[in-house]
């Protein structure tokens, strides 16, 4: 029972000091808190839009295939990327609409499908083979040869 009549009389409180003193304490770990909360979340968002794009561009390969493949009259045009064998070019005509790239994005009939570079290259009459950001893509088309259009 000692202990309980101690408290019971002590009235002293606690000073403005100590108050002031464990404010401080919870600000320090509170700013600890909160920098890792920070931290966490722009790494999440970074994560989120790298996974984003990733799969835009895996949406853009399967459209881009899909029209190449079903397409009746696919062209290539625009201006030569490379000289020499193989001959690279900057624009994919897929049924008279335009595949290019342009400030950076892949655009369809002027409709952004992604980010990156694009361009694409004969390899047989029946096979383009196109390169988006780096990543080479081979699609046999299905209905007609591919022309390469004449430059004026």
């Amino acid at each position: 029972m000692l202990p309980t009549t101690k408290l019971r009389n002590n009235h002293k409180g606690v000073t403005l000091v100590e108050v002031i003193a464990v404010i401080a304490v919870l600000g320090v770990v509170m700013a600890a808190v909160m920098g890792f909360m920070i931290s966490g979340a722009r790494m999440s968002a970074k994560v989120s839009n790298g996974a984003t794009a990733g799969m835009r561009e895996q949406t853009a390969v399967e459209f881009i295939n899909q029209r190449i493949w079903s397409s009746q009259a696919v062209t290539l045009g625009g201006e030569p990327i490379t000289e020499g064998e193989p001959q690279k070019y900057s624009e994919l005509k897929i049924g008279g609409l335009a595949l290019t790239s342009t400030d950076g994005k892949v655009t369809y009939n002027n409709v952004e499908l992604c980010n990156g570079e694009i361009y694409f290259e004969k390899i047989s009459d029946t096979t383009i083979k196109y390169t988006l950001n780096d990543v080479e893509h081979i699609v046999h088309l299905r209905t007609t040869a591919l022309n390469i259009a004449e430059e004026n």
